[in-house]
């Protein structure tokens, strides 16, 4: 019997197929391998013998001895897995969340379907729009973000989840849409160092972030509009379930109280909490999966568990991506009760398929935000973003810079 397995580097450009395995039957006759699934340039596959000794083989010789089939599709199963070519670009957030993404995720969807995962940094709707306007899309599954979800849409930037391969059915509503998948739930909120601000030292909500001669420090938000809106609104007065439709201009008259003060805008999340941890700022804007983290590390930090924008978290398959098939079986890769349980439970991001509360235990499950409780949180409205994005967008950062 002959194991044929690729062999050889792929180079940081090459999409060849990697991890395939053929089994078969075949008499020794001195051939030639043939090119397999070539999307790009690889490395020339090696053969491995078992008891008939060295020899090259030809597609004629394969082709004759019945793996037709399988050199000619981009999916061979294989007993007990199946394995496709190549590998697939994902966009994530860095830090811990991708520490432990690589740990759950990552690792098993390759060990799963012989798909390596390449992880590369967090996504920038306007690069992404340029990419795919030009047919130079580099990334297959990106993390979204709640601004970009609808104007990306919209765009068409996204590629529709294929529900013959992902099942979205064991979900929540919240997390089924027609172009992403939502896996975890956050908190955004307010950070602090327990150590050096406890009690009333602390603010309770946007109002008190904003109180810069009650709650005195230096402070860090976000550079993104979407999100930074809806907790001006709040500071301003405005209950969590009345933030949408968002009073922009109100919204931005609250920005332009705090502006003076704000240190640092955080461009890379792992930041939110870093920057506190160094004693760089007091009060930072950060997620629940970021301060759970870092607590379960012995670092002291907390975070107030009021007027929370809460959101979900969500991939997308990038509509001409180099790796489409591979973009799909990893966005149903992330909707498993079991992966989503221990996400949970190493970062403390709630799931999005109920029957992974089970896995969760209780020490984590206080972290876990409650999409139905509107009264103390503001429930992302991705859909408002649609047609406000772009404009919005163009007009924080020129407020920001200014």
């Amino acid at each position: 019997m002959y194991s044929i397995t690729s062999g050889g580097d792929v180079d940081a450009g090459s999409r060849g197929c990697v991890g395939i395995r053929l089994s078969f039957w075949l008499p020794s006759t001195a051939l030639e391998l043939p090119k397999v699934l070539r999307r790009n340039q690889m490395t020339k596959p090696k053969l491995q013998t078992h008891s008939m000794g060295s020899t090259e083989i030809s597609r004629r010789t394969l082709l004759s001895a019945g793996a037709a089939t399988a050199l000619a599709a981009p999916f061979l199963s294989i007993p007990g897995r199946v394995f496709a070519s190549g590998r697939i670009v994902v966009s994530s957030w860095g830090g811990k969340n991708e520490e432990v993404q690589r740990e759950v995720f990552h690792k098993s969807f390759t060990d799963e379907t012989g798909i390596e995962v390449v992880i590369t940094g967090a996504p920038n709707p306007a690069k992404l729009t340029a990419q795919f306007q030009n047919d130079a899309v580099e990334v297959d599954v990106i993390e979204t973000f709640s601004g970009m979800i609808a104007p990306g849409e919209k765009a068409g930037i996204f590629a529709p989840v294929d529900t013959n391969i992902v099942d979205m059915s064991q979900a929540i509503e919240q997390a089924r849409r027609k172009y992403q998948v939502g896996w975890y739930t956050y908190a955004g909120g307010i950070a602090y160092d327990p150590t050096r601000h406890s009690g009333e030292q602390v603010p309770g909500n946007w109002a008190d972030f904003w109180d810069v001669e009650k709650f005195p420090g230096r402070r860090a938000l976000r550079p993104r509009v979407s999100e930074n809106l809806e907790i001006a609104a709040m500071a301003s007065g405005v209950a969590p379930d009345q933030v949408y439709p968002i009073d922009v201009d109100r919204a931005f008259d609250q920005l332009d109280k705090i502006k003076n003060h704000i240190t640092h805008w955080t461009k890379a999340t792992a930041q939110t909490i870093a920057l506190v941890q160094q004693d760089e700022v007091d009060f930072s804007y950060t997620y629940s999966g970021r301060a759970f983290a870092s607590q379960s590390s012995a670092v002291p930090l907390d975070m107030v568990f009021n007027q929370n924008y809460v959101g979900i978290g969500r991939s997308a398959a990038m509509a001409k991506s180099p790796n489409p098939e591979g973009a799909q079986m990893y966005l149903n890769h992330l909707m498993d009760a079991g992966r989503q349980a221990e996400f949970a439970r190493l970062i403390g991001f709630g799931p999005t398929i109920n029957a992974a509360m089970n896995g969760i235990p209780e020490d984590t499950r206080k972290w876990l935000v409650d999409l139905s409780d509107t009264q103390s949180n503001c429930i992302e409205d991705v859909d408002w973003w649609r047609d406000e994005f772009d404009a919005l967008n163009k007009r924080f950062t020129e407020w920001r810079l200014t």
